[in-house]
């Protein structure tokens, strides 16, 4: 009979050192990460200051815009690696409370207008009147709809249209708000909607190149840490639409998801 390997025991050593590890890691990316906000924030701001000026002519200013985008770009994907390491260590931490669902869809599109206006895109707010309020982490839902913006700019050509919205569900989903992303780009593939939410794939025929492929799988976990869920719709040449639910608000206590500060203090 032959030896069969059936499983496998770690021993508190190799624990605490695979412990060590990871947190070195994490603590390499953050450095790495701030390192690189740091001359980014420098340089948005020259380019902003540039833009300011007036009398430029047709060549500077295409310029200009394109490294305004390639900015924003490289700000996102220095986030996304950011939040993916966070995420995978279960260290980002989420401060769920009631949030107003007007003021989150405001901050996320006047946060991408720039970037959108730069490449010809109009970019417009279409929330259902009445909205409550939903029960989330707004900075994080902020951050969804930001990551779901940029993704809709990078795929809709000059001369395109976004949509940012919200809606109340029905029915069996009536204790959720639905926020939505709509764009008239250049869609996905049916066989290939499913793979965008895993890391590091990229699909379709925009301004991909260059990104980590991680934007959609944080944004899909940030959706489901918070009760919520995450999908999408679309045909090859007539845009997409993504939807992130999130539960209303009905008087639910404020807390941290995970509880990461307390279980620091009771090990």
């Amino acid at each position: 009979m032959k030896n069969k390997l059936v499983g496998s025991v770690l021993s508190p050593v190799h624990l605490a050192k695979t412990k060590q590890e990871e947190q070195s890691q994490e603590e390499f990316i953050a450095g790495i990460t701030h390192e690189m906000r740091s001359p980014l924030t420098a340089i948005n701001m020259a380019l902003y200051l540039l833009a300011m000026e007036k009398g430029l002519g047709d060549g500077p200013k295409n310029m200009l815009n394109a490294a305004m985008r390639n900015s924003e770009r490289l700000g996102s994907i220095i986030t996304d690696i950011l939040d993916f390491s966070r995420l995978r260590s279960g260290r980002l931490v989420f401060r769920l409370e009631s949030v107003s669902v007007e003021e989150i869809i405001k901050e996320a599109s006047d946060a991408m207008k720039a970037w959108a206006t730069s490449k010809g895109i109009s970019l417009s707010l279409a929330a259902e009147p009445g909205l409550g309020r939903v029960y989330a982490d707004k900075r994080r839902t902020v951050q969804i709809l930001i990551n779901l913006i940029s993704n809709a700019i990078k795929f809709t050509p000059s001369g395109g249209a976004i949509e940012v919205g919200a809606c109340s569900g029905t029915e069996t989903l009536a204790g959720f708000i639905f926020f939505l992303v709509k764009d008239n780009g250049c869609g996905i593939e049916k066989e290939d909607q499913g793979r965008i939410f895993e890391k590091y794939t990229q699909v379709g025929a925009g301004e991909q190149m260059g990104g980590a492929g991680l934007g959609l799988a944080v944004t899909k976990d940030m959706a489901l840490m918070q009760g919520g869920s995450i999908t999408v719709e679309s045909e090859p040449s007539k845009g997409a639409t993504f939807r992130v639910s999130l539960p209303v608000y009905r008087g639910q206590l404020e807390r941290q998801v995970p509880d990461l500060e307390k279980s620091d203090k009771t090990n």
